[in-house]
């Protein structure tokens, strides 16, 4: 809160006089249990937001999450829209990140004002829950990515080139990706970060398995990149040569 500065804010002092008067809150915890307990507990959320109001639901959780959640908000005249977003914390300071959208189009008006301050490009993708499915496609395939980052990482050590030029060539050149930046500036640099990750990297994959089988989607492999970086979130260089913490960028 003291990176806010200057700015005005207001200090709830629980959920039920966080959500009481307010015509729309955005909710951003990390999965379906957290989620479902800030909203629908007894002294969630949904207990005090006036009818009429919206609940945002910013974290990425299943499809099922938002339409359960929708279920016991109609009760109390309250809209719920699902809006995960993307881009990490640098787009979220710069007022960038990507926002996915699902719910009744109807509401854009009410919801538009606020992501646009701090989102970039927002796109609606469907009925409530399309935004959850659009952010684990999008996470699953960034999870892909930095496994075959990973990979080339281990096999240009294992080439006994050297690490940090190799890091150099391979995010500035054409193989350059967010996933691959993600991977050098933090993960490599960053071992209670990488925990955290690889705990959000196995949550995320499950909510992708779970939408693609209920659509009939069968495995692919970018669903097997994903799950092989559950237990591979950063190289495997030590048998090699140095350590990924030793990364100089």
């Amino acid at each position: 809160m003291a990176e806010l500065g200057s700015e005005s804010y207001q200090v709830a002092a629980s959920l039920t006089d966080l959500g009481r008067g307010r015509d729309l809150v955005g909710l951003c915890v990390f999965g379906d249990e957290d989620v479902r307990e800030v909203a629908a507990a007894p002294d969630g959320l949904l207990t005090s937001m006036s009818p009429g109001s919206v609940l945002l639901i910013h974290s990425t959780v299943s499809a099922e999450l938002c339409i359960e959640l929708a279920s016991v908000a109609r009760e109390r005249d309250v809209h719920v829209v699902d809006a995960p977003v993307s881009g990490g914390r640098a787009a979220a300071v710069r007022g960038e990140l990507t926002i996915m959208v699902g719910g009744e189009k109807t509401l854009s008006p009410r919801v538009m004002p606020v992501l646009e301050a701090y989102g970039k490009v927002i796109r609606w993708m469907g009925p409530l829950g399309s935004g959850q499915v659009t952010k684990a496609l999008n996470n699953v395939l960034g999870f892909g990515t930095g496994e075959l980052a990973n990979l080339a990482i281990e096999t240009g050590v294992a080439l006994k080139l050297d690490l940090n030029a190799l890091i150099d060539v391979l995010t500035t050149g054409s193989a350059g990706s967010f996933a691959l930046n993600s991977l050098v500036d933090t993960l490599m640099k960053d071992p209670e970060f990488a925990m955290h990750a690889a705990k959000m990297v196995e949550k995320d994959t499950r909510l992708f398995q779970q939408a693609c089988r209920q659509h009939g989607v069968m495995q692919t492999k970018l669903e097997d990149l994903a799950v092989d970086r559950i237990t591979h979130i950063t190289p495997r260089i030590q048998q090699f040569g140095p350590s990924p913490a030793s990364v100089n960028r």
